[in-house]
């Protein structure tokens, strides 16, 4: 794809001439983005390490993932858009929800059929499908292999859909500056840690065309001190079920997008309809499943949940309250940020 290739030198001397007419604040500021951008570079075995860690997270044998897919979950990987009007769809799984949660934030995105567009962190590519069927030609980017290699298989014939493994917060390696109308990145960016997190922002802002669109949705801290997650996980079991560090706070995103250069156009709280609901599908379900009366229904109505033994259901309390402590000192955010 010709957006994919860089531009050469006669771009690269417009680009300085662009940056030598900036001065004072603007001008300290690309200089920061530049070193962000090319002065850290990344370490392909930590790399490599954090994608087979990202993939064992999600492929199930985790006991909190075995609960989600025996629930529904489907091949994608979020949590969900839950409205009340809705709940009856719970009979068929979490998968509907899921659906939901990818329409809502393309939404916001608003994709047209005239432009490139990246989906961070694709998964196992039904997003970037979604996306790539209002006619934008779109691109999903996943630093797991095996989470392409699906992806591929099951939409890389479609026309307008390329797949490519890469890591989010160094998109210079997956397109030229100013080449990308618009980027997504739905409910991933929590794994990146704060480092990783600024670096996404940064490296969206270098590939972003002017007045490009990032649609960001992730869940993040309530406060400031997001430290605080270690007195509700002191022994770190949700953040290694997981595999993360800390959640940003809400108030991070908006302050540091601002300052590489970002407007902001809108900031919308999903906590309710997301991880407030979906924690009440959960415990509903799993304290159905403490007695063996309640248990065989579940099974009759998911017949999945008859691989979950009898200690898996009552481990899952466990993982259910711990659970509950850290997302309810969550929001769940979706940024709409454009580049000025």
């Amino acid at each position: 794809m010709k957006e994919l290739i860089n531009d050469g030198p006669s771009q690269r001397k417009k680009d300085r001439r662009k940056t030598n007419q900036d001065c004072g604040y603007d001008r300290r500021v690309r200089i920061r983005r530049f070193a962000d951008l090319f002065l850290s570079q990344p370490d392909p075995k930590k790399n490599e390490v954090k994608s087979e860690n990202l993939a064992h997270t999600y492929d199930g044998e985790k006991l909190a993932v075995k609960f989600l897919n025996a629930s529904g979950w489907g091949p994608l990987l979020n949590l969900g858009y839950f409205e009340l009007k809705q709940l009856p769809f719970l009979i068929g799984g979490l998968n509907h929800f899921q659906k939901h949660l990818v329409k809502k934030s393309v939404d916001l995105l608003n994709p047209d059929s005239n432009e490139l567009i990246l989906d961070l962190a694709c998964g196992n590519g039904w997003t970037t499908h979604f996306i790539a069927q209002c006619g934008a030609r779109t691109i999903g980017v996943d630093l797991c292999q095996s989470h392409i290699e699906a992806a591929q298989k099951e939409f890389g014939n479609l026309k307008n859909i390329r797949f490519l493994q890469g890591d989010a917060t160094r998109l210079e390696s997956v397109a030229a500056p100013n080449s990308i109308d618009k980027i997504h990145c739905l409910e991933a960016a929590f794994h990146f840690g704060a480092d990783g997190r600024k670096a996404l922002l940064n490296s969206a802002y270098h590939v972003l065309k002017p007045g490009g669109t990032l649609v960001l949705v992730d869940i993040t801290w309530r406060t400031n001190c997001a430290e605080q997650i270690n007195e509700v996980d002191p022994e770190n079991s949700f953040r290694q079920t997981w595999e993360m560090e800390m959640f940003e706070p809400f108030e991070s995103y908006k302050a540091y997008a601002k300052t590489i250069g970002f407007s902001e156009r809108e900031i919308l709280d999903w906590t309710k309809p997301v991880t407030k609901r979906l924690m009440d599908v959960a415990a509903l379900t799993i304290y159905m499943a403490q007695h063996r009366l309640t248990r065989k229904a579940l099974e009759l109505a998911r017949p999945d949940y008859a691989a979950i033994s009898i200690d898996e259901w009552k481990m899952l309390v466990g993982e259910l309250r711990l659970s509950q402590k850290v997302l309810g000192q969550t929001r769940y955010a979706a940024y709409v940020f454009t580049k000025s």
